[in-house]
C-alpha cells in the first residue's frame, strides 16, 4: 500500500491506521500551552459510540493515576456529532486537564481528539476546543483506516491510478 503522510509517501503493509498527532496550541487567554492530539481507532463489533467511549474510559482509568471522568453532552458540529467529556490524570508531578471528544467517521472507523493543559481549562479555552470541533472537514476519500492485503501498486505518483 502507498500510505501518504505529509512529507511524502511510504509503501507499506498497514493493518489498522493509528496515526496520532500532536499538536501545540496556545490558549486564548493566558497564552498557556495546550495540546492537541488527534488519534484514530476503531469500533468493536455490535459497539455502539457510547460504548467505545465507555470502553476507551475504562481502559484509561486502568491506565492512568488518579483518574477522574466526566461525560460531556454531545456536541453538534457542523459536519460531524462528538460525544464528549472531561477528565483530569497524574502525570508524574504534574495533574493534567483534559477534554476528549470522539467522532464516528464511518461505520466502524472513530477519530478521537483530546485537549491538554496543565492548568485547569478555564471557561474561553472550552470555547476554543468546541470551535476546534466545529472546524473539522472530515475528508471521506481517505477512508477506510484499514487496508486489505491488495497493493495500490496501480497509482502514480499523485495517487492517481496509471492507463
Amino acid at each position: 500500500m502507498s500510505y501518504r503522510i505529509n512529507e511524502g509517501r511510504l509503501n507499506v503493509k498497514v493493518a489498522v491506521d493509528r496515526t496520532i498527532h500532536v499538536l501545540t496550541l496556545e490558549a486564548w487567554e493566558t497564552g498557556e500551552p495546550l495540546n492537541l492530539t488527534i488519534s484514530r481507532g476503531m469500533k468493536q463489533p455490535q459497539e455502539t459510540l457510547q460504548d467505545c467511549v465507555t470502553r476507551q474510559v475504562r481502559d484509561m482509568s486502568t491506565e492512568l493515576q488518579a483518574f477522574v471522568w466526566a461525560a460531556g453532552p454531545a456536541h453538534q458540529a457542523p459536519k460531524l456529532s462528538y460525544a464528549t467529556g472531561r477528565c483530569t490524570y497524574q502525570l508524574g508531578a504534574a495533574k493534567i486537564h483534559q477534554c476528549m471528544a470522539v467522532a464516528q467517521l464511518t461505520e466502524t472507523h472513530l477519530l478521537f481528539l483530546f485537549l491538554s493543559s496543565t492548568q485547569p481549562l478555564p471557561k474561553l479555552v472550552l470555547t476554543q476546543w468546541a470551535q476546534i470541533l466545529d472546524s473539522f472537514e472530515p475528508d471521506h476519500g481517505s477512508l477506510p483506516l484499514t487496508t486489505s492485503t491488495d497493493t495500490d501498486d496501480d497509482e502514480d505518483e499523485d495517487g492517481d491510478e496509471e492507463t
